[in-house]
């Protein structure tokens, strides 16, 4: 079983993680060749970012981006659902048939039970644990 988040949801993570290290502002450039994150991708995720309400954007030569809550405040979760946002309950599929609300396969009761740990699990870990961790473990961002 692979659980996979999408290469801008991880994009987007390692770019909270660089503005949660110490809470300051940081240009999309600075954060992009400090967290590994093609320069392509900066602007975008950090658009989406804001929109979510994590980041606030400063225009300008001296601009930049910034926090918009507090890091112990945003949990991965948060993260996650900001950049792959959901279209409606999971769907799960037994044999050759798949099945919604209105007709439950077997195996519909266990795919619920297990979505809603994946979603607690990422309900759990805040931003600033996940900071504090990859300053410990990995001095200067994910690699």
């Amino acid at each position: 079983m692979r659980l996979i988040l999408n290469r801008r949801t991880d994009y987007a993570i390692r770019a909270l993680v660089a503005l949660a290290h110490d809470g300051s502002r940081r240009s999309a450039q600075r954060i992009g060749q400090t967290m590994a994150i093609p320069a392509t991708f900066v602007g975008p995720v950090m658009a989406d970012l804001t929109r979510a309400g994590l980041v606030h954007g400063i225009p300008g030569p001296t601009g930049g981006y910034c926090l918009a809550r507090d890091a112990h405040s945003i949990v991965l979760r948060d993260v996650i659902e900001a950049i792959e946002p959901s279209d409606g309950p999971e769907l799960c599929s037994l044999a050759d048939r798949s099945c919604d609300p209105s007709a439950q396969c077997a195996l519909h009761p266990i795919w619920g039970a297990a979505s809603a740990a994946y979603l607690d699990t990422f309900g759990s870990v805040t931003l600033a644990s996940l900071a504090a961790s990859d300053a410990a473990t990995r001095q200067g961002g994910f690699r």
